[in-house]
């Protein structure tokens, strides 16, 4: 099976199925509001010289800001809440 190619692949010699993950990074605080990152097409890859770190390249293409971010299940938030309190923040 072949693989398709679009015109931007071909001319600048990249492969989009390298980056095959999407990634979501959210922060929301304790009323189940916030914020966050989302990068459509990433490679991730796990460093564990640097303490497992987790590093995230992006395909070319700037991430989107996400705002305006809110939980909709009770549930989450009151399992964030859970969290917080657990680690003594407010």
């Amino acid at each position: 099976m072949a693989d398709s190619l679009n015109i931007y692949e071909l001319r600048y010699g990249t492969r989009s199925e390298d980056y095959p993950f999407t990634y979501v990074e959210l922060v929301i605080d304790s009323n189940g509001k916030g914020e966050g990152t989302l990068i459509p097409a990433a490679r991730i890859h796990f460093d564990s010289k640097n303490k497992n770190q987790v590093d995230v390249e992006n395909f070319g293409i700037y991430p989107a800001r996400l705002v305006g971010v809110q939980l909709r299940n009770k549930s989450w938030l009151y399992l964030l809440r859970s969290i917080q309190e657990s680690k003594g923040v407010n």
